[in-house]
């Protein structure tokens, strides 16, 4: 706020925010002040900083933009679209009994001992090849057709862009793939999709991802088994014959 005026005589206070224009009549010898206000957010003198304030999405004055009651709606976030889409799923399909044959359960049954036997034989401190090379060659002991390394093409709306190598294909025994893995940690959810994008491929309708864990704590190999059922995708628990749907984007 700023003063002006003639010493001794009287004095007119201005508010900063306000521009006024003076005007001096000498017909009648008195002072004649007409101010006429050229910035329209200051009201007077009085003025606080939040009645100074225009947003700048609906502007009106004594908000900002992140306060204003127009404020459009924040877009849902990836992980509250997935919330959304999951709690739109049946529990019963959730956990599941998958329609599977007993012969389907024995074969299973079969080759995740064959990974034991291989675990048991070689122990820690292998390299991933090492343990793959170990079930291929108790594979073929017992007549089942495999191959190892096999490149797996990515396509994108028909067209190739990449390719990636899956480590075990099973042909004449069951709709099989394995996905060796030699980490310090337990299976992660990476390791499903990876198997699954390679089970969708070729075709498989079952997979597994089979790590031989080296860290101190671990006691034996992980296996985690995957089913395929009706275009979803299962972690199968083969002691309890219970599904968990594994949900994709």
């Amino acid at each position: 706020m700023y003063s002006i005026g003639k010493r001794g005589g009287p004095s007119f206070s201005l508010c900063s925010a306000e521009v006024f224009i003076f005007h001096v009549s000498s017909s009648c010898g008195s002072r004649e002040l007409a101010g006429k206000k050229l910035n329209e957010r200051a009201q007077g003198c009085g003025n606080t900083h939040s009645d100074a304030m225009v947003c700048s999405l609906c502007k009106e004055a004594g908000h900002t933009k992140l306060k204003c009651p127009q404020k459009p709606a924040v877009p849902p976030t990836l992980a509250e679209v997935r919330a959304e889409k999951e709690s739109r799923i049946p529990p019963e399909e959730v956990m599941a009994t998958l329609d599977i044959t007993e012969e389907d359960v024995g074969k299973l049954t079969v080759l995740t001992k064959i990974c034991d036997d291989v675990a048991k034989a070689l122990k820690k401190g292998r390299d991933e090849k090492t343990y793959q090379a170990a079930i291929c060659q108790d594979l073929r002991a017992m007549g089942i057709t495999c191959t190892p390394e096999v490149i797996v093409p990515i396509l994108y709306k028909g067209l190739q862009v990449a390719t990636e190598r899956l480590d075990i294909e099973l042909h004449d025994y069951l709709d099989f793939i394995f996905e060796t893995k030699c980490t310090t940690s337990s299976i992660k959810p990476e390791h499903h999709w990876q198997v699954i994008s390679y089970m969708t491929t070729q075709k498989k309708r079952f997979g597994a991802v089979v790590n031989y864990n080296q860290s101190a704590s671990s006691v034996g190999v992980e296996i985690d088994i995957i089913i395929r059922n009706e275009g979803r995708n299962y972690l199968y628990n083969l002691q309890t014959g219970q599904a968990t749907m594994l949900k994709d984007y």
